[in-house]
């Protein structure tokens, strides 16, 4: 198809416009109200094959659209026939969507243009793009297309790990400072446990037995002492014990003399057998104390030979085997000192570790992320890139200039380098007014350019005083180098 024709709608009587086969831009002139904008809409929503949303010419039943192979009826309802003939854009995201996205957020703003461009460019990607960390599979769902979207979830489980590396390191950080109260500085004067141990169980068995020693001799002491009266009376017992066993005797024998005599001497015998009993009972009690006496006597020989043990020998005793104790227990904390260092390096290394990789997480989620964002972008065409979240272009001011600092002319320009690139050849690209408006004449040399060198027909529209006209624009191209945000 050679033109476009634009009959009864809106306030458009009749336009008639170019099909450019070799490329190009074609400018709907006219006076504000004339229906600049109404053909503009049209020729977007055919060559996105959308629906038309303009009304007939007042005083006219119906109004039609012929373009691109496409006849479209609009009246009390809008019919559509035949089949466009020219590369269909996208239809869920427009050129000037991305130049200005509406949004207030700098970097809502800036993810809905990176979504924006590559649903323009017709670029999708894939869960397995972001998975940047080796050996680290990220859970990102299958069946998201959304390369933002992705990103965002990747980032944010990235910064999630990195937080359980954090915590996990100031665990660690916890459980090293604990130590290290308990001491992680060795005696290097203390003895070596095995040696302090056995010198102590050495000299507490030494003083125990000096204890014995001395609690023995006093008891052995204090049974003499206790036998001294006993071994007094046993002298008095024995001269008693020998008179009474003399007396016995002597009774024995007066007794041999008296049998001859026993009628005669009854009474006498009697009352000597009863002295004789009472000698005998005592003779008895008496050899009972000789017995305690001569035990007495034992116990004195044997503290005789007992070395005698004094209060200051056990101190002593005892004050070594505190000092040895001592030893030994600053033996056991050196030991334990020892390998609460050992625990508490193991632990700093740990949390260096844990800080090592959460700083790696973070950077992963900051840079790679958005290194495949930037890769993604840079398929649509050379010069795009994404630094830190936002979307940058080439241009002669700068390697990563960002996009949203661009005037308004060079914002469209890069868009549309991207359309172009999408498209391809017999392709058609319908523009807002204030874009081509809003374009230096060098800006709009090399639009038309470009348009030229791709194949596409771009359709613009500018305010003027006459009547609604489409003329085919011919602004010259800037020279080599001017106005470089087109790239090569």
């Amino acid at each position: 198809m050679s033109e476009v024709i634009v009959e009864n709608v809106g306030p458009v009587t009749k336009l008639t416009l170019p099909v450019l086969p070799k490329g190009g831009v074609v400018v709907i002139r006219g006076a504000n109200g004339k229906g600049k904008s109404t053909v503009i809409g049209c020729l977007d929503a055919v060559s996105r094959n959308g629906k038309v949303s303009a009304t007939p010419r007042d005083g006219t039943k119906a109004g039609t659209v012929r373009a691109f192979g496409v006849t479209i009826r609009v009246g009390s309802r809008v019919t559509t026939s035949g089949e466009l003939e020219v590369e269909e854009i996208s239809s869920d995201v427009r050129p000037d969507q991305i130049v200005d996205t509406g949004i207030a957020d700098p970097a809502r703003s800036e993810a809905a243009r990176i979504r924006g461009l590559l649903r323009l460019a017709g670029i999708t990607a894939t869960p397995e793009e972001f998975q940047v960390v080796e050996g680290l599979r990220l859970p990102l769902p299958q069946e998201e297309p959304d390369a933002v979207e992705l990103a965002k979830m990747a980032k944010a489980e990235l910064q999630r790990l990195a937080r359980e590396a954090e915590n996990a390191a100031k665990g660690c950080d916890v459980r090293a400072e604990g130590i290290r109260q308990l001491g992680i500085e060795p005696d290097s004067d203390a003895p070596p446990v095995q040696h302090a141990r056995q010198a102590m169980l050495d000299t507490a068995q030494h003083a125990e037995k000096m204890r014995t020693q001395r609690a023995n001799y006093l008891k052995v002491q204090s049974q003499v002492d206790q036998a001294a009266p006993i071994v007094e009376r046993a002298d008095a017992a024995r001269s008693e014990l020998a008179q009474a066993q003399a007396d016995a005797a002597d009774i024995d024998r007066q007794v041999s003399a008296l049998d001859g005599e026993i009628r005669e001497m009854t009474v006498r015998r009697d009352a000597l057998r009863q002295k004789g009993l009472a000698t005998t009972t005592r003779l008895a009690s008496l050899m009972q104390e000789v017995r305690a006496a001569e035990t007495a006597v034992r116990l004195i020989g044997e503290l005789a030979s007992t070395k005698p043990v004094d209060q200051d020998t056990v101190e002593a005793c005892e004050q070594d085997a505190r000092a040895a104790q001592i030893e030994y227990e600053r033996a056991v904390n050196a030991e334990k000192a020892a390998g609460n260092r050992e625990a508490f390096q193991s632990h700093r290394a740990e949390a260096e570790g844990y800080r090592a990789r959460a700083t790696q997480l973070r950077e992963t989620a900051t840079h790679a992320i958005n290194d495949v964002l930037s890769g993604l972008v840079e398929r649509m065409a050379d010069g795009w890139s994404v630094v830190d979240d936002v979307v940058c272009v080439r241009s002669d001011r700068s390697e990563h200039e960002p996009f949203r600092e661009l005037s308004q002319a060079e914002k469209w320009l890069a868009v549309l380098r991207v359309v172009v690139r999408r498209v391809g050849g017999r392709s058609v690209v319908a523009l807002p007014q204030e874009v081509w408006e809003g374009m230096d004449s060098a800006t709009r040399g090399l639009v038309r350019s470009a348009a030229e060198s791709s194949g596409v027909t771009l359709y613009v529209a500018e305010a003027t005083d006459g009547e609604l006209e489409a003329v085919v624009a011919q602004e010259a191209a800037p020279a080599a180098g001017d106005g470089d945000v087109w790239g090569g």
